[in-house]
Order: structure tokens, then sequence, then C-alpha cells
């Protein structure tokens, strides 16, 4: 923000403050500021700063670009599976002393191994494939910090003298096309430790920079406290540090909350999806600033293990029914799924259902009619007639809020009952005549049911209506999981009777169900023309807006979808649950998503509601 009577202020919770400079007298104090170590609040501010300078020197490493795993070293222990040498990562950083004390300067990746060849008693061509093993490694597992992209790119196009210098042992060629795989495509100059045996936190590599641009206002960035950003100062080079993404993690309540569920290296791989690479990659920010993030770190670690935990337990001859409305994008992401991963698919199909369709369809005695007073809605008794039983409420309207009113709502029923019996059979033989088009062998096959979750009233009544035991795959539950059969079969992914911080991850699914939403109304129930049911939906649909932001999610969801399949080559992964719950849980409760993210999140429910909602606003997070 810029402000014509001086300098603008404002205070993350991380401490860092903003200083817009917009005078000489702003400048100075600006700078006062960045000597204490504070950093611009934007990147469009970040910039500006940066514009007074004629040479802008970058760290690489943590501050340009970062890597898909957590530490550092996990580079060294993917390789160590790889060889099958659980003691490889000692074997690599003694081999990379011993070629520092032999040859006396900063050595490169060819001198390390070179020692380790000695070291381990190798042929060249042995030691030549480990090497290109590690090469291949640092490439693949780079990510660009986006905003740095932008900054560097910017400064470029205003003329500026840029440089990147680091204290690294990789070779020019591998770095550069590291740059070049982050979108550093520009030239810019390279001073690394290994080429020029000149070392930041040595102290010998800034006098060298002056020298080689004379006269010139300096100013050097990067993340590390002491060769980033003490050391060049006291060679009168101005600097300013940015935090790496790890750190930033590290001062959030994320990490205090998620510290104690991380424990291997698959872990680091899923926080380097999730922290290095989205949530934590800008240094500007801290929170979660638009809808594909939210869905990349909140949305796709889900929706990935539970397409996982299908797959993994569910065989080909297998009849996988996707229910409606949530199944619409669920199948798409399941076929997507077996796709990237080379999993034979079972038969599957989009099933049009709902609880008003299967519960309505089930009408059989008056029991069953007031059983659908249990059901949570919020609206007019005129409009729960017309709503969930289509019947024409001739009495005068007032308002009702079931379950809590459902006595008194009862006692209208009573002369309606033909009526609801009339209608409730025609729409149990439009139902069942969809069942028998869309699953002909239903009656031979295993019927899994894939499905958020929640209580299990669908599945019951299908249960029910077919007299047919169903399985149910779902992510997650609730305290009131309703059975048709005591043994009916039910999975959760997250089942709450396993965790009790399973019953926060079942209490936030509204924004999963907020996704996996059909592009159009709710199912009513099935009528019959010339003998083929037809679906009746409600007036519900996507306006342009939400269609855009579901779809936008869905390509979000596919692209981690990607990301996790790439990395499961490089290192088998498995599920951390309590992880990503404390991920899932953390995110919403602590506030991580800005406004404009939670205003994408309204939707209408009919057969609970009759107004539009926010999904923050019903979980109380708003």
């Amino acid at each position: 923000m810029f402000s014509k009577q001086g300098i603008v202020y404002r205070v993350l919770r991380k401490g860092y403050h903003l200083c817009v400079p917009k005078s000489v007298q702003n400048r100075v104090e600006l700078d006062r500021r960045i000597q204490r170590g504070e950093l611009p609040f934007s990147k469009e501010e970040f910039i500006a700063y940066l514009s007074q300078y004629d040479v802008i020197s970058f760290d690489i490493f943590d501050t340009l670009l970062t890597r898909l795993v957590y530490r550092p070293d996990d580079v060294f222990l993917i390789m160590s599976e790889k060889l099958g040498d659980e003691k490889f990562l000692e074997k690599r950083k003694k081999a990379e002393q011993l070629a520092n004390q032999k040859l006396k300067k900063d050595v490169n990746l060819d001198e390390i191994y070179q020692e380790f060849r000695f070291l381990e008693n190798l042929t060249p061509k042995q030691v030549q494939k480990i090497q290109k093993m590690e090469t291949d490694l640092e490439i693949e597992l780079c990510v660009p910090r986006r905003d740095m992209v932008d900054v560097v790119k910017d400064l470029l196009q205003q003329g500026k003298t840029v440089i990147f210098t680091s204290d690294m042992y990789l070779k020019e060629t591998t770095i550069l096309k590291m740059l070049e795989k982050c979108d550093y495509r520009n030239h810019v100059k390279l001073y690394l430790s290994n080429s020029i045996d000149k070392r930041k936190d040595r102290k010998d590599m800034w006098p060298f920079l002056k020298k080689q641009y004379p006269r010139k206002k300096m100013i050097h960035i990067g993340d590390n406290q002491n060769s980033d950003f003490a050391i060049p100062r006291k060679f009168h080079i101005q600097t300013i540090k940015i935090p790496s993404s790890r750190e930033l993690f590290e001062q959030s309540s994320l990490y205090a909350k998620s510290n104690s569920y991380i424990h291997d290296l698959s872990d680091s791989l899923m926080l380097g999806l999730l922290v290095n690479k989205t949530m934590f990659n800008s240094p500007f920010r801290t929170t979660i600033s638009s809808l594909e993030d939210f869905a990349y770190v909140f949305h796709a670690p889900i929706l990935n293990e539970y397409l996982h935990f299908i797959c993994e337990h569910t065989k080909q001859k297998d009849e996988l029914l996707f229910l409606a409305r949530e199944g619409y994008y669920l199948q798409k992401l399941y076929q997507d799924y077996i796709k990237m991963n080379a999993i034979k698919p079972s038969h599957n199909v989009y099933f049009l259902t709902s609880r008003k369709a299967a519960s309505t369809a089930n009408i059989r005695k008056e029991a069953d009619v007031y059983s659908l007073l249990d059901n949570e809605f919020t609206g007019t008794i005129r409009q729960f007639f017309k709503n969930i039983l289509e019947v024409e409420y001739q009495e005068e309207d007032y308002s009702i809020l079931l379950p809590q009113d459902k006595d008194k709502v009862k006692k209208e029923f009573k002369r309606y009952m033909p009526q609801i019996f009339k209608v409730a059979e025609s729409w149990k033989d439009a139902y069942l005549k969809y069942i028998e088009q869309t699953v002909p062998n239903y009656k031979e096959s295993r019927l899994v049911i894939v499905d958020l979750g929640y209580s299990g009233t669908i599945q019951y009544q299908l249960t029910k209506l077919l007299e047919k035991e169903f399985v149910g795959y779902y992510v997650t539950n609730s305290n009131h999981v309703k059975r048709y059969h005591k043994n009916s079969e039910l999975h959760f992914l997250f089942d709450i009777k396993e965790n009790d911080d399973y019953q926060k991850f079942y209490y936030y699914s509204l924004l999963l169900e907020f996704f996996l939403s059909a592009p159009y109304g709710q199912l009513q129930h099935f009528v019959l023309k010339n003998q083929k049911p037809v679906p009746v939906y409600n007036h519900e649909s996507f306006n342009e807006f939400k269609k855009e932001n579901v779809e936008r999610m869905y390509r979000v969801i596919v692209r981690y979808m990607k990301d996790y399949a790439k990395l499961n080559e490089i290192y088998p992964l498995h599920i951390n649950k309590k992880l990503i719950c404390c991920f899932y849980t953390t995110i919403v409760e602590d506030n991580y998503v800005d406004r404009d993210v939670k205003d994408c999140f309204e939707f209408t429910d009919a057969f609970a509601a009759s107004e539009t909602r926010n999904v923050f606003q019903v979980i109380s997070r708003y």
C-alpha cells in the first residue's frame, strides 16, 4: 500500500513490518528497518525497494528455489533407500569432508565422488551411476519460490544487474538446469563457491564481488542469518534476509501442532509438497490467498489418500457406485488416479441418489414417513411438504426447525398420508427402474458405495430398497452411523472411533462436500415417462462463478495427484493420517485461509435448508 502522507505500517503476526518508501526521507527510515532484518510486506514493495540498487545479488537454495523434501539430507536418504545402503548418508558426507581436506578448496560434486570412489573401492562406472543419481534427484526435486521468480524477472526488465551467489558443491551445469526448470531463464551471472573457490560463509566472496562491481550500489538477499545477512554487512554490502519455506513453517502453529507427527522420509516428502511447494513457498505471506493453494494443501491430500484407500480395498469385479452429488467429481478423480498409477479399474458408475430420493422411495408405512422428521431441515412447513414430499400443504404456513419440531409436524402428516403414499409408490417404481438400467447385474454384483460418508443414511435406504447388502467406503463418519444389519460392511478412511482428532475431520468435511458437488441440483426423485426413468432435480444449479471455482479446484487436485505419483516413483510413500488430519484442522481453526478464499464457499442444500449458506460460516470459522 502506498501513502501520500509518508510511510504506511502494517504488522504481520510473524513480526514482519511493512514500510513503503515515497521519498528519500522515507527510504532512510526503511533502510533503518531493513538494518534490523525486517522484511517489506509485499512482493511489489520488495521490488520497489530493490530498484534503488545497481547490483542485486541473490542466494539460490531456499531463496530462489527449494526442494520437495523437508530436510536437505533427505536427498541422501532417498539415495540410501535406492542403493540399499543404510550408511550412504554418512559415507557421502565423509567423502565431501575428505575431498575438502585433501584439495584444500571448496570442492564440486566430481571431486566429492572421486573421493567416494576410493572410499568405497568402486569402479568409475559404478561411481558415475551413483553421482548421476544424486544430480538427477536434485533436478527432479527442485521447485521455484514463485514470487521470487517474479522479483528477479521484474528487476531484469528494469535493466538491473542480477547475480546469483551460492556456497554449493553442485556443478554449474547442474545448477543451470535447476534454474532453467524453475523458470529463471534470463541470463544472470553465477558465482558458485566450487567454481571460484570463494565462499560467503568464509568471507572471501564479498570483497571479490565488490571488486567485480566497483562503485556500484549492491544489495544481497538470502535466507541464512550468518552468511547471507550478517557477514556481507561487515563489508558494507546492504542485505535483506528472507525466510526459507521451512523457517516460515517452523514459526507457524502448523508446525507446533504437527511436529510430533513428522517421523520419516515419506512425511518429509509430503511436507515438501504442502510446505515448500505451496503453503509457505512465498516469503511475503503466510496465509492461503488463492483457491488453488487451498485446494492443493487442504482438499488434494485427503482425496488422493481416499482414492488410494478405495483402490487398495476394491476388486476389478466390484461395481463401484459413486453417489450423487459428491461422486460427480470423485468418479472423475478416480479415473484420473487409476490412469496415473497404472491400476486396473473396477467397473464404476455415477449413481444418482440423495437422502430424499432414497428415503421417500422406501415409504411403505406411516413410520417411514415419520422417520423423515429425524433429518435436519430449516424453513417453513409448506416448503418441507413441497421440497421433501411433493405435496401441497393447504393450511397456514409457519417456520419449522427439524428434528426439534418433529412432534409438531408429525400431527400435520395424518391428513396427508394417502397423498404421500401414492406419490412415494410412483417414485419407488421409477427408482427401481433406474437401478435396473444403470446397474443391470446389481443382484449378483458386490455393490460398493463411494461417498464422503457422514451417517450412512443412503446406504441404509438403498439396502432397504433392494433388500441387498452394500459395501461402503467413506472418507469419514459421524457418531450415529445407521446400519441396516448389525454387520453391514462400512469402512472409513478417517474413523472417529479410531482417533478423537478425526471428530474435527468429520465436522469440517462440509468443505470437501462443497468441492465434490455436481454442477446441477440435488436429485428429488425419478418419474417414469414412456417406461423410462427421468430424474427430477431441485432448482439449485451452479452459477458461472461457482462452476469455474470448482473446475479450478479439480484441476489443482489432479496436479497434486500427478506430483504425488511422481514422488511415489522416487520413493514409496505411505499415508500418515494423523499428519494430514492435523494440517486439515489447523488450517481451518487457526485462520490460515484469507477471506476472499472463504467467500468462494457458498452452497445450498434444499433437503436441510431453504437459503444459501457459506461453509465457513456453518462450521463457525468465517
